[in-house]
């Protein structure tokens, strides 16, 4: 039976280090004991117990090798540790698991790892680790879950607006300003507005990830997983709700106030916003991932696998900094030199 221990963190495989007696995921580079293993899998058995459970592991058989592997439950595609190959969870896509939707990856592994070098050379300073064969076979085809929403805002907003305008009588000048009432009452409608479902998946960063194209969308199959790490959510849509009504109401009041035009000054003094759910699908979109740890700090290299928009912080190589700071002092201690000298030889 071949076991698979899963990253807390990230949900990548971890494997067992001879050398120091650790288990290593090598997806981002985090390093746990066995004792923390065991009593990670004993708080999961607990929460699942009390009915809280974070992810339940469960094992299923690779049809390839017929090597059993063990999952969370979550995980609808993985690659098999034994022989490499890349399995679908077939059950775990059926029924209310099944998406929806599907926009398959158009940027492969090859020019993904040719982005990401490009995008490291940005950084001067960037760790020559961070741009190794090692470091490149990590990065990661992952498909994450999202809820797209069908809403309409229903937006009113009142706002006291100014234009001045100048009188002269002989030396007398004198400044007048209007006042004007401007009321809106409008209806933005969104279609397709994305939330991630994944529990792993920074929020914020998936956020950062749009635009994706939708016109590029397939209803689902599964061999657009094949060879790629694909999860299901975590998050039912009502679940979701109020983070999307937040940013929903953002998006339509900022919508709305750029129609106050032709005054010098706007003061808004009331807004409200009523945001509906129309409808709500599922869809895996595609995302390339590394996560990259350099002096105890974790850095990520997100990007996104339909458009190539790429998220993320290089890290700085500190012997490069410090190197770096000795090659200016040189050059600073050098041009004194020559200006003492040259001037020197002015006065005598």
């Amino acid at each position: 039976m071949v076991i698979t221990y899963h990253c807390p963190h990230c949900g990548s495989s971890m494997t067992y280090s001879a050398e120091d007696g650790k288990l290593h995921c090598d997806h981002c580079e985090t390093v746990m004991t066995v004792e923390e293993i065991r009593a990670l899998q004993a708080e999961e058995e607990r929460n699942t117990a009390s009915g809280s459970g974070r992810s339940e592991m469960q094992v299923y058989h690779c049809p390839n090798c017929g090597a059993e592997i063990v999952t969370d439950e979550y995980t609808m595609a993985a690659v098999c540790s034994f022989c490499g190959s890349p399995d679908l969870i077939r059950e775990r896509m059926e029924g209310e698991d099944r998406p929806e939707w599907v926009l398959p990856f158009s940027i492969g592994k090859k020019e993904a790892e040719e982005r990401f070098l490009r995008w490291t050379k940005n950084g001067r300073m960037t760790p020559k680790d961070f741009t190794s064969r090692r470091t490149l076979d990590r990065i990661t085809g992952m498909y994450v879950p999202f809820w797209l929403y069908d809403l309409k805002a229903d937006v009113h907003m009142t706002a006291d607006c100014t234009n001045t305008f100048v009188t002269r009588f002989g030396d007398i000048e004198t400044i007048h300003t209007r006042h004007f009432l401007a009321q809106r009452d409008m209806t933005a409608e969104y279609v397709r507005f994305p939330a991630d479902a994944s529990k792993k998946m920074d929020d914020t960063l998936m956020d950062q990830m749009e635009p994706f194209r939708y016109d590029q969308m397939r209803p689902f199959e599964m061999p657009y997983l094949s060879g790629f790490v694909a999860e299901r959510y975590n998050f039912r849509p009502e679940e979701l709700f109020g983070r999307v009504e937040k940013r929903a109401e953002k998006y339509a009041e900022a919508a709305v106030r750029e129609t106050i035009q032709g005054y010098e000054t706007v003061q808004v003094t009331d807004t409200r916003v009523n945001v509906r759910q129309e409808g709500a699908s599922y869809a895996l979109l595609p995302v390339w991932m590394l996560r990259y740890q350099y002096l105890g700090k974790e850095y990520a290299f997100t990007m996104n696998g339909n458009t190539g928009k790429i998220i993320g912080e290089l890290p700085i190589s500190r012997t490069k900094l410090l190197a770096a700071g000795l090659l200016i002092g040189l050059a600073a201690f050098v041009i004194l030199s020559l200006g003492s000298v040259l001037i020197g030889g002015i006065l005598g």
